[in-house]
């Protein structure tokens, strides 16, 4: 390789080789690294140029544009917690009215439920929740408070059925409180029992609660077929059932028992249904 100069004046290197000489300026190498080395600045300023203007994280990833923020940093933190709890204020003592404007102005809802007591007449006697207890907004409150109660003849309901036992309150200036219903052999709708009972009673609320009949209650009639009649009969027992022994007649054809303690023939069959305490018709084989 040789250094020579061209027409110009300008050196150049010469490598000789086989194919021939190439030869490159070395004015030209140097503009060439020049260049590259204002392009590599430039685009190190464009870099830290749009760092600067949020373009960038530090670490290279694009910056949020929302989402969560860190726990403590700002955004909605009332996610998961509620809204805050009320005390219960303590009422005991109180009026109604001062009672139930208290709850209304600490954001609870009061209910009230009277009780008899001719003393404390319109004060408060008890509460749930007790004073003191956190309970969250809009939570009810029950106050006890005592009311006067007067005597009233409760007429005797038992017997009737329920749409008499209603005319018979009404005219008395009374109304039906909560009705039960049972299965008993007693009709359908007739009142069973009622609380409380016919006579002088104290009453709050004028309310009679009645127990009425569903009718008797139905019973699936077993198999008693071939059993002997002892077992049947505990069977038939233990179902609210009763037996009748008719007699003695042949076995069906085909059936198997023949003993003449053993019964052949049951009416009604199984599967029948009969209402509680109804009775069961059985024959034992060979007359």
């Amino acid at each position: 390789m040789t250094e020579r100069k061209d027409k110009d004046g300008f050196a150049f290197q010469q490598k000789r080789g086989p194919g021939g000489g190439r030869r490159v300026p070395l004015g030209l190498l140097i503009g060439i690294l020049i260049a590259g080395s204002l392009a590599t600045g430039g685009y190190v300023l464009l870099r830290a140029g749009s760092n600067d203007a949020g373009g960038v994280t530090p670490s290279g990833e694009p910056p949020a544009t929302g989402g969560a923020q860190p726990t403590g940093q700002g955004g909605d933190q009332s996610t998961g917690q509620g809204e805050a709890e009320v005390t219960v204020p303590g009422l005991v003592g109180m009026t109604q009215e001062e009672a139930t404007s208290m709850l209304s102005a600490a954001g609870l809802r009061p209910k009230v439920q009277a009780v008899a007591n001719p003393s404390r007449i319109g004060l408060v006697l008890s509460q749930m929740p007790a004073p003191d207890t956190l309970v969250a907004p809009g939570s009810v409150v029950l106050i006890a408070v005592g009311v006067k109660t007067k005597n009233v003849v409760v007429p005797d309901l038992v017997g009737m059925t329920q749409d008499e036992a209603v005319q018979a309150l009404a005219g008395v200036g009374l109304t039906l409180g909560t009705v039960f219903h049972t299965s008993d052999q007693a009709p359908a709708g007739q009142v069973l029992d009622q609380n409380p009972a016919a006579g002088k009673a104290p009453l709050v609320n004028n309310e009679v609660n009645l127990v009425v009949s569903t009718g008797p209650a139905r019973v699936d009639v077993p198999n008693v077929v071939c059993l002997t009649v002892s077992v049947a009969r505990q069977i038939l027992d233990a179902r609210g059932l009763k037996m009748s022994v008719q007699g003695k007649k042949p076995a069906p054809q085909g059936r198997s028992c023949q003993d003449s303690d053993r019964i052949v023939v049951q009416k009604p069959v199984e599967g029948s249904s009969l209402t509680t305490g109804g009775s069961v018709r059985v024959w034992t084989g060979k007359p």
